[in-house]
């Protein structure tokens, strides 16, 4: 059986960048993920550790999305400041270091299998399908 994921994990994965995100939009995409579990379950049966890193980083690469911008600086002692930049959806699932991390460790690719569309949001940069998880 996959593993669960709850929201607890998912907010201490993610850090205080993504503190303002609902527990509902969390849930939301917790839900999604759950879709990879049957191919999870054929591909990294006795691997624990491996699908809760992909499942986590799946819910990450959507909550990142859903925000639409990433810390690209940050300085301090204190002339504090921040600088944000923005997503482009021509990078495909790689655009969020999220999605970077699912493409190296998803080596069945049961993330776009699950999200074939290949639409900028969730995939389309892989180039491999999970022949097993149809």
């Amino acid at each position: 059986m996959a593993v669960v994921i709850t929201i607890e994990q998912v907010r201490e994965f993610l850090g205080s960048d993504y503190a303002s995100v609902p527990d509902s939009t969390i849930n939301t995409y917790i839900c999604l993920v759950n879709k990879l579990d049957d191919c999870l379950d054929l591909n990294y049966p006795a691997n624990d550790c491996l699908q809760s890193a992909i499942k986590l980083n799946a819910i990450s690469h959507f909550t990142a999305m859903s925000v639409g911008r990433y810390l690209k600086s940050q300085h301090a002692p204190s002339g504090a400041s921040r600088s944000f930049d923005y997503f482009t959806s021509a990078e495909g699932i790689k655009m969020t270091s999220f999605g970077r991390m699912i493409a190296m460790l998803d080596t069945a690719g049961c993330f776009e299998a699950a999200y074939p569309q290949g639409d900028q949001f969730a995939s389309g940069a892989f180039g491999r399908t999970c022949r097993s998880c149809r």
